[in-house]
């Protein structure tokens, strides 16, 4: 087993915090995912071999480079290879360049519980399994999103349906309005 140290690039932000969770991590513990805490953009991690690995960051506390404003984002969801070079040098390089904040905004409706609301999100063309995340309780959740195709399903009393695209050439963030929903 190397210990690798993943270090995640952007020059955007800093995540100060997070929960890093990896499948198809090579280990000898026959664990399907293993976590780790992600403090100043990076984590330390032990792994047998090199190959694919998915990845999720959760609870994330990323600070704005532009500003230093620190912001709550639920979840990052990325894919890796973990090369030998990576697991000799002791070093894992995860672009995040590209991602933007994805913020995703219920109406308040009256008297309705907004944090019990959740979304539903699938990433189109990824193969990647859809996910929930629930609503905090301004009827809001982030998610740190790669470029790309989105279907998200807001969901709580009612629901509605949004198609999402995160361009390349988005701002740091996009605001997706959900409309009263019947």
């Amino acid at each position: 087993m190397e210990m690798v140290v993943i270090q995640f690039l952007t020059p955007k932000f800093e995540i100060q915090e997070a929960v890093l969770t990896l499948w198809n991590l090579r280990t000898n513990t026959g664990a399907t995912f293993s976590t780790f805490n992600v403090r100043s953009n990076g984590a330390e991690i032990e792994i047998e071999r090199a190959g694919p690995v998915r990845g999720w960051l959760s609870n994330l506390v990323l600070r704005r480079t532009a500003d230093e404003t620190p912001t709550p984002i639920t979840l990052c969801v990325f894919n890796h290879d973990i090369t030998d070079e990576a697991i000799h040098s002791g070093k894992c390089l995860v672009d995040l360049a590209s991602y933007k904040e994805l913020v995703l905004r219920l109406p308040r409706g009256q008297g309705e519980p907004i944090s019990s609301s959740v979304f539903n999100i699938t990433i189109l063309d990824s193969g990647e399994p859809t996910f929930d995340l629930t609503a905090n309780e301004f009827g809001e959740a982030a998610l740190l999103a790669k470029p790309g195709q989105y279907i998200v399903v807001a969901a709580g009393q009612r629901k509605s349906i949004r198609n999402v695209e995160v361009a390349d050439d988005e701002g740091e963030r996009q605001i997706i309005e959900f409309d009263a929903i019947d």
